[in-house]
């Protein structure tokens, strides 16, 4: 959703980078609405969807819990994610029924899984990983038979794009 280096190209225009995530999130959810109106969205973060930097997580801070609420309406459309803005909040992960019958979504943040990561928005935390896959161990295990899993996440585990496609 956001540019790399997001932080550096919003400094000049003032506000916090955070501020500047918010309001680009605010944007690209309202106009994602407008041309889908009954769509169920699932959204998954990316690399440089942190303001605070690339290949960062923002783990229970007041911009990811502001960009649950943003997402809330078209993620949980039809009820399809009740527990949406709880789940997304400690991490970008959550569930989701899907309009496929039988099937459930599950959407991870799999920035804290790259070799790339870089912590959380102070730089330090780097277990959320550790907290991440616990969670989706849980939810796996808590599938009603009868049910398929889709994963969504934005970087395949497994594969560095940097190393393997691009020839040096």
């Amino acid at each position: 959703f956001l540019a790399h280096g997001f932080a550096q190209h919003v400094g000049s225009a003032g506000g916090s980078p955070e501020q500047a995530g918010i309001a680009t999130m605010r944007r690209i959810a309202r106009v994602l609405d407008r041309a889908f109106p009954k769509a169920q969205f699932a959204i998954a973060f990316g690399n440089n969807d942190v303001p605070c930097g690339d290949y960062r997580s923002a783990d229970d801070t007041p911009y990811l819990a502001a960009v649950a609420k943003i997402w809330l309406p078209l993620v949980n459309r039809g009820g399809a994610s009740p527990h949406f803005v709880a789940s997304f909040v400690h991490g970008g992960y959550y569930v989701a029924r899907s309009p496929v019958h039988n099937l459930r979504l599950i959407t991870l943040d799999t920035v804290v899984l790259s070799q790339e990561y870089r912590g959380d928005c102070t730089g330090n935390d780097l277990r959320v990983a550790a907290r991440e896959l616990t969670w989706l161990k849980s939810q796996l295990r808590a599938t009603p038979a009868g049910v398929r899993n889709a994963v969504i996440m934005h970087i395949p585990p497994g594969f560095d794009a940097y190393a393997t496609a691009y020839v040096w």
